[in-house]
């Protein structure tokens, strides 16, 4: 007998119409289903006697489905108990409860067949006795795996700020890096000439590599890579081609699949390297390799911290070289107290070269009171110097200087006994973390706020709105390009697709030509999807001066987005 057909009627048949209008309208209805970034499906809920859901079948699916998910049309016409014989109960009583109730949901979820996180939309589509019902979703496994790696290395810094023992900050280093990207082997080595010594070796399935090793028993090829300070990314250590045979069967004898190895390479000088091992292959995910760079400079910066506060609180003179040296900047003051008690003032006697690339300021405080020359410091700080002096007891803090607009992690310990106004500080110009982090935190809470949302204008509100009190812009704007076939660049057609302004700025409207406000390299730029930043309209050369004066509009950046 021939195998029955199994019929299934177009998704999009209740939206059609008449049925002069069927062909036509179907064609329309599918080409905008096919034109979503999204992967959107369309699901006929299967109910039993009790209106219980108990199954799905595939109604249509679009071509990004395909790329997001890995099923693709092959599965249109089935049910999901064919396709995915396991599928967890939830998942089909969660679209059961959103076809009976009209009710959309909306949720992130992590697939762990295909180790990948989601975030899904899902509503009713239809009549509501269809049963039928539409999920939109897409991949954020990037934005996922930037969020942990946030979080990880937050931790990492607050379990390494107290810390004063080089030793100490290895271990910890060393078991948190491999506690968080679950590998065997972890492994922070300092260079001493010609060997590499490791004092700390987190182990989970290895024995743990720890002594003096001879830089020779790495290989030269790996040396040679740590000594020019090349990052060493390897998934398989068996058929990787830049080993030959030799490096495999050396490899296998000590069971590492796979590695990635940091060296840290200072004023062209090996110091050190972070590694992390694997028995088995393993292909690395950029934000684990990010995660070990990260981990191998803080590791390292914070070991050179732990030495410097130890030296200031021996022999000043001993120390000398030492602090002139390190990249820490470093300084002692004379602090000044008024007729009340309260520090008010300092006087710089001495700093280092770092002290000025960290600050941006020069010698010449040398002898002179901060006040007069920098009136507009604030005064938290001489009462953090004014308290060690008092007590005697050293502090850790961490300030925004706003006169230049820099944050620094300092420590400061006072020098000589009971009476002694002269306070050592050694600080770090901490303010690329501290954007980092700010932003960071900026990206997360836009991102939860956007989730909520559906249309694009409420979209690019939103966005314009957290930019205004983020970045301190005027407006923010969604604009479409159109250009011809056969046109020139400058006779594209820019249009706003949906904008935000504040009171009083220039709204854009209407269409726009290209040429008249922007250069052919402007041009090229956005079309090569570089990012432009203006930071003055009058003086760029990229931009038309008058063009942007009579708008207003004296800075800005353009963020290209290039599809197909």
């Amino acid at each position: 007998m021939p195998t029955p057909v199994r019929v299934i009627p177009s998704p999009f048949e209740h939206l059609i119409g008449s049925a002069d209008a069927a062909a036509t309208n179907e064609e329309h209805f599918r080409a905008l289903f096919e034109s979503f970034d999204e992967a959107v499906s369309i699901l006929q809920v299967l109910f039993d006697e009790s209106d219980h859901a108990i199954d799905y079948r595939f109604l249509a699916v679009n071509r990004a489905h395909l790329a997001m998910s890995g099923v693709g049309t092959e599965v249109v016409g089935k049910c999901i108990s064919e396709v995915v014989p396991d599928i967890e109960p939830s998942v089909i009583q969660r679209l059961g409860k959103v076809a009976l109730t009209g009710e959309p949901a909306r949720f992130e979820e992590f697939n762990r067949p295909l180790d990948r996180w989601y975030e899904a939309y899902l509503s009713r589509f239809g009549h509501p006795e269809s049963r039928t019902v539409v999920t939109v979703f897409r991949e954020i496994t990037e934005r996922k795996h930037r969020e942990r790696l946030q979080v990880f290395l937050l931790t990492l810094s607050d379990a390494l700020r107290p810390l004063v023992d080089p030793q100490e900050i290895q271990v910890v280093a060393a078991d948190l890096l491999g506690a968080h990207l679950q590998v065997n082997q972890a492994n922070y080595g300092e260079v001493w000439g010609e060997h590499v010594h490791i004092s700390h070796s987190y182990a989970n399935g290895l024995p743990p590599m720890v002594g003096i090793f001879h830089a020779d028993d790495f290989g030269k090829r790996l040396i040679d890579g740590h000594r020019a300070g090349s990052l060493q990314v390897c998934a398989n250590t068996t058929s990787d081609p830049l080993f030959d045979e030799e490096e495999r069967k050396a490899l296998a004898a000590v069971h590492v699949g796979a590695y990635i190895a940091v060296p840290l390479v200072k004023e062209r000088v090996w110091v050190g390297v972070l590694s992390v091992l694997n028995i088995q292959p393993r292909v690395w995910a950029p934000m684990e390799v990010q995660a070990v760079q990260e981990v191998a400079e803080r590791t390292w910066a914070a070991v050179e911290r732990a030495r410097a506060e130890s030296a200031l609180r021996k022999s000043e003179e001993k120390y000398r070289a030492l602090f002139d040296s390190i990249d820490e900047g470093f300084t002692t003051l004379e602090v000044v107290f008024d007729e009340q008690g309260r520090a008010v003032d300092a006087i710089h006697l001495e700093m280092n070269p770092a002290y000025a690339r960290h600050s941006g300021a020069s010698r010449e405080l040398l002898g002179k009171r901060l006040r007069e020359v920098l009136p507009a410091l604030e005064g938290r700080i001489f009462e953090h110097y004014g308290r060690v002096v008092l007590t005697g007891e050293p502090v850790r803090f961490e300030e925004h200087v706003a006169l230049w607009d820099h944050w620094f992690d300092a420590y400061a310990t006072r020098v000589g006994g009971e009476g002694s106004h002269v306070v050592a500080v050694i600080f770090n110009n901490v303010t690329d973390r501290k954007r980092r982090e700010r932003h960071a935190a900026f990206l997360e809470k836009l991102s939860q706020v956007l989730t909520l949302l559906e249309s694009p204008g409420e979209i690019v509100r939103a966005a314009g709105e957290a930019l205004s009190i983020h970045l301190d812009v005027s407006s923010f704007h969604l604009i479409g390009v159109e250009l011809d076939l056969g046109d020139e660049p400058a006779e594209a057609r820019l249009t706003a697709l949906a904008t935000w302004e504040r009171a009083g700025f220039f709204a854009a409207s209407g269409a726009y030509r290209a040429g008249d406000y922007l250069s052919e390299e402007f041009l090229r730029a956005a079309r090569a999807g570089e990012s432009v930043v203006v930071r003055d309209t009058d003086t760029d050369p990229r931009t038309d001066r008058e063009a942007y004066r009579a708008v207003g509009m004296r800075a800005f950046i353009a963020v290209p987005i290039l599809k197909d």
